[in-house]
């Protein structure tokens, strides 16, 4: 069955166009040459700060990927998931707890789902880690994309909030917990740095940040 389906439907490399298989975005070759970047550190305090790891620069055929949330190809995040796993040499990054970046209700009904959710819970399944999805964006905001740096930090400002409903579990999934905070792209860095500092609340014992790509 999986040979027929492979048949009727074949996948080719997003980049090159050759055959490749089911559920990859890219051949091996491409793979290799995506451009790299480097993790960075947000200051979150003036004794912590969220070290973001990215698997690539948002540019090219990944930011044609990922813009196509826009029009219903939530099996990308899947496929970026994994290949975000697998060529991000993480060492003894071991986290214990993964929580996507929520959207605010409306933009998820509008768009039919939230793609950091989609990588959170693909993220799960590879390090065999519980998905945490009881924060939300309490208040509607602009779209970052279209806002200037200094303006992103105040369009975010208590945006989040924990759901009524996890009060009582927030501190099992947080507490003394390494927490992996998960979204499809870092601009500024101004949403993970709020989120962080909410998350910061529950004593974690280290936060990080997992991004498929960073601007800059």
């Amino acid at each position: 069955l999986h040979s027929f389906y492979r048949f009727t439907y074949p996948s080719f490399c997003h980049e090159c166009n050759d055959l490749i298989e089911q559920d990859f975005l890219f051949c091996s070759i491409c793979i290799q040459q995506l451009p790299r970047i480097a993790s960075i550190a947000l200051p979150l305090s003036k004794k912590t700060s969220l070290t973001v790891h990215a698997l690539s620069s948002y540019d090219g055929i990944l930011r044609k990927l990922i813009l196509q949330k826009n029009s219903g190809r939530w099996r990308n995040f899947r496929s970026l998931a994994q290949l975000t796993a697998d060529q991000l040499s993480l060492e003894d990054f071991e986290p214990e707890c993964i929580v996507p970046v929520p959207l605010h209700w409306t933009r998820t009904l509008w768009r039919g789902y939230n793609q950091a959710s989609i990588l959170a819970h693909e993220y799960g399944k590879i390090w065999n880690v519980p998905v945490f999805e009881g924060l939300e964006r309490a208040r509607k905001t602009s779209f970052q994309s279209s806002l200037d740096k200094e303006t992103r930090a105040l369009n975010v400002k208590k945006a989040f909030e924990v759901k009524k409903r996890y009060m009582d579990l927030i501190q099992h999934h947080i507490t003394n917990k390494h927490v992996v905070l998960v979204d499809d792209v870092m601009t500024t860095g101004a949403t993970l740095t709020e989120i962080a500092q909410l998350i910061q609340r529950y004593q974690p014992t280290k936060i990080t940040a997992l991004v498929v790509c960073r601007v800059g």
